[in-house]
């Protein structure tokens, strides 16, 4: 199973790149209509952007073909994460 931002990738860097995709909402529907595979009670997310920790209901989600976390969507819906384009052809196919 593939991670939804690529492999061998930084996560600042790709925070640093990151732009408003015109496909966002259709991606977090995508991300909301799969159910948690595995959960936590909360995760600390240390927001890179901001120098500060944000604590989040953490969860594993994946469809089959590809994985991701509670961490991964908020950073994606806060600060526009960059996904592979793998990932959102991907979505765009199965939406």
């Amino acid at each position: 199973m593939k991670w939804i931002l690529g492999d061998n990738v930084n996560i600042n860097d790709i925070i640093a790149t990151a732009v408003v995709l015109p496909e966002k909402t259709k991606i977090l529907e995508y991300f909301q209509n799969h159910t948690s595979n595995a959960a936590y009670a909360s995760s600390t997310v240390f927001d890179v952007t901001t120098n500060t920790d944000t604590r989040i209901p953490e969860a594993l989600y994946n469809d089959g073909e590809y994985r991701w976390s509670a961490t991964l969507v908020y950073l994606f819906e806060e600060y526009n994460l960059r996904l592979s384009a793998e990932f959102i052809q991907h979505v765009l196919r199965n939406s």
